[in-house]
């Protein structure tokens, strides 16, 4: 239910990460940390709602006032869109719940690509990453799956999406944060939600 907690096996790999950083940032035990399900905006239409759309983020960001959350996250793709961080500051900042948008250059993937230590120790890799914040969108989400199937490849349907998924939350759960922060866009993210983080009690 929108609100409630998320148990821990609904958590995904940019959990993961925002909480190792919250820790990091403000010495509260990971334990103590609780993300909310997030509203969800009605489909009209056919229409897909999606966060990079001012609008829409609008939608979930006054559906997320009506919870105790302490700071709303939005975490969304650049997708080749240099601007779609300005965009989507600018077309909330009338908006009063606490929050953080991060744009990820070009996207999230890109990010679990940033520390090849915890590449070779997760999945085994033995190429060299390269600068992920250079690749085309959709490239590092490309090649992160092709070493997360490489890794240990499975039959079942089943077999591979929670194969994929606990892949992806052992590399962000690995991830040398100060390594990550060499990322332009994720260092810009670490400098928002230390600004905000600042105004929690």
């Amino acid at each position: 239910m929108p609100g409630e907690p998320l148990p821990g096996d609904s958590l995904g790999p940019a959990h993961h990460l925002v909480g190792r950083m919250i820790e990091k940032e403000r010495k509260i035990p990971r334990a103590a940390i609780s993300f909310l399900a997030p509203a969800r905006i009605k489909y009209i239409k056919g229409e897909v709602r999606e966060l990079h759309v001012t609008k829409h983020l609008r939608q979930l960001l006054q559906a997320a006032m009506l919870h105790d959350a302490h700071l709303a996250i939005v975490l969304v793709d650049a997708d080749g869109d240099s601007q779609r961080r300005r965009l989507l500051t600018d077309g909330t900042q009338d908006l009063s719940v606490p929050r953080v948008i991060a744009v990820a250059v070009q996207e999230f993937e890109a990010w679990l690509l940033a520390d090849q230590r915890a590449l070779v120790d997760e999945l085994q890799v033995t190429e060299t990453p390269p600068a992920p914040e250079s690749l085309p969108p959709g490239e590092a989400k490309r090649l992160l799956r092709r070493w997360i199937d490489d890794c240990a490849p499975t039959s079942s349907q089943v077999e591979v999406a929670e194969h994929v998924r606990t892949r992806r939350i052992a590399i962000a759960s690995a991830l040398d944060l100060d390594l990550l922060a060499k990322q332009r866009s994720f260092q810009q993210f670490q400098v928002d939600l230390r600004a905000a983080l600042l105004g929690q009690p």
